[in-house]
């Protein structure tokens, strides 16, 4: 199965001054990340504009965002910048629906508590349960629910490979996008310059299908990565540079959109590659 990754610029909000606009955005953003299960998102630094603030605020409102419902309180309190946060529509992803009922062998997020000296983490539920893993106190983990004998409950640290379904995706600031990812992960820079990708389809299913995962650079609002970037920098590190929206009728794609219409036609050719 190709693990999908995705990289945004830290002036994706360069076109938005009011905090209400650049939540809304980010919004999008983190819908269309869980609709097509991106396991990772860079914040990579535009080498042109690079914001402080908005990098924060990027990479606060997608965490914010992608944590459960009930863990929020206890991992972000009250913050100025998530002021908007509840205008948001959920994300639905599994690691969210989740009651206050526990169930034997069930996956949840958790934060780990310390109480005289033995480790606890909150699931959720309306008791904490006993913690058996390494993570400290305050830490956010993934635990796997269990029952003992005596019906008491458990819960053991897992990593998030070890489920089997989509659980979220982690964000990730990175100085340098070329430096993101293994040598084994397929780049692919998206450009209205970039080849049709009609052009490349039939090579595009068959790459991604031999491939672990996939790398898709994203350029900011105002500029792309021709802009951003030297040419000879993007044909040197990216398998792919390709135009996902083929005889655009408006003047400039904006990111968030480019994001979803370029994830939909990439979960496509996943599909494809899967039934050859």
């Amino acid at each position: 199965m190709t693990i999908l990754h995705v990289a945004l610029p830290t002036s994706l909000l360069m076109e938005d001054t009011d905090l209400r606009d650049k939540t809304i955005k980010l919004g999008h953003v983190a819908r269309a990340l869980a609709i097509f299960k991106v396991e990772r998102v860079y914040i990579y630094r535009d080498p042109k504009q690079d914001r402080e603030s908005d990098r924060r605020l990027i990479r606060e409102m997608l965490e914010y965002l992608e944590t459960p419902q009930y863990l929020r309180k206890k991992l972000f309190g009250l913050r100025p910048s998530l002021k908007y946060a509840g205008l948001l529509p959920p994300l639905k992803i599994p690691s969210h629906m989740k009651t206050s009922t526990l169930v034997p062998d069930e996956y949840r997020e958790g934060v780990v508590e310390e109480k005289a000296g033995q480790k606890f983490v909150f699931v959720g539920s309306d008791f904490l349960v006993p913690f058996y893993g390494t993570a400290s106190a305050g830490s956010r983990v993934t635990v796997q629910i269990e029952q003992t004998d005596n019906l008491s409950w458990l819960a053991r640290q897992k990593q998030r490979d070890d489920i089997h379904e989509y659980w979220g995706y982690k964000v990730v600031y990175i100085d340098d996008i070329f430096s993101a990812p293994s040598k084994d992960c397929l780049m692919v820079a998206t450009s209205r310059l970039g080849t049709p990708i009609s052009v490349v389809w039939s090579q595009l299913v068959d790459t991604l299908s031999n491939n672990k995962s996939v790398l898709i650079i994203f350029g900011s609002p105002k500029r792309g990565l021709f802009d951003m970037f030297k040419e000879n920098e993007l044909r040197r590190h990216c398998h792919f540079i390709l135009n996902t929206v083929e005889g655009q009728g408006v003047g400039t794609i904006r990111t968030e959109e480019s994001l979803c219409i370029t994830l939909s036609l990439f979960s496509l050719a996943l599909s494809l590659g899967k039934s050859r």
